[in-house]
C-alpha cells in the first residue's frame, strides 16, 4: 500500500469490489494532491540516480464534472482522485501492469524535463481538455502545461500524452 493510500484509508467508505472510493469532503482531494505534490523522495523509500531524477508524477486533467488527479511513484503507487470525490485508488500495489505503465511515464518524462520549466504554482487547469503534469525531482517540481487534443506529429506534449493515455487505461481496465 502506497503512501497516499494509506492517508486515502484514514478519510473514506470504500466499495472494496469496483476499487471506487467515494470521499465525502472535497478537501480530502485537495490535501491528497497537494499532499503528492510536495513529497519528497524519501518519504516514499526511493534513492534517485542521475539515471532517473523523476520520482513522481500528479498528472491533472480537466473532465466534465471537475478536475481528475492522476498519480504515479517511484514506489508503485498509482491511483486517481477525482475533485468531486471518489477515485481509483492503490492499483499500482496491486497490478503489475499499471506499474510498467508508470514506470514507463516516468522514464519518459526524465527525458523530457528539459523542455519544462521549475514551478511553485500548483493551481488546477480550468479550460476543457487542459492538462497540467507535474514531476517530482530533487531540484524541484517540473510543470508541463498541454491540451490533450493535440496531434502535433512529432510534438513533446504529444508524446508525453501518450504515456500518460497508457497510464489511464490501465489504471481504468484494472480498477475492478
Amino acid at each position: 500500500m502506497g503512501l497516499f493510500d494509506k492517508e486515502k484509508n484514514n478519510k473514506k467508505n470504500a466499495d472494496s469490489k469496483s476499487g471506487t472510493e467515494a470521499v465525502a469532503n472535497p478537501d480530502v482531494y485537495h490535501g491528497l494532491r497537494n499532499q503528492a505534490l510536495t513529497l519528497k523522495a524519501s518519504q516514499i523509500g526511493v534513492e534517485l540516480s542521475d539515471e532517473c531524477p523523476v520520482y513522481g508524477a500528479v498528472i491533472d486533467l480537466v473532465v466534465e464534472s471537475g478536475t481528475a488527479t492522476m498519480i504515479c511513484m517511484l514506489d508503485g503507487t498509482a491511483s486517481i482522485y477525482f475533485s468531486n470525490g471518489g477515485g481509483i485508488i492503490g492499483v499500482g500495489q496491486r497490478c503489475p501492469e499499471v506499474q510498467k505503465e508508470g514506470f514507463n511515464l516516468l522514464a519518459r518524462a526524465v527525458r523530457l524535463l528539459k523542455h519544462f520549466d521549475t514551478t511553485d504554482d500548483f493551481s488546477l487547469p480550468i479550460e476543457n481538455s487542459s492538462c497540467f503534469a507535474f514531476f517530482l525531482t530533487d531540484v524541484g517540481v517540473h510543470k508541463a502545461a498541454f491540451h490533450m487534443d493535440r496531434n502535433d506529429e512529432g510534438d513533446i506534449y504529444n508524446y508525453l500524452n501518450r504515456f500518460i493515455q497508457n497510464l489511464l487505461t490501465a489504471i481504468r481496465m484494472n480498477a475492478e
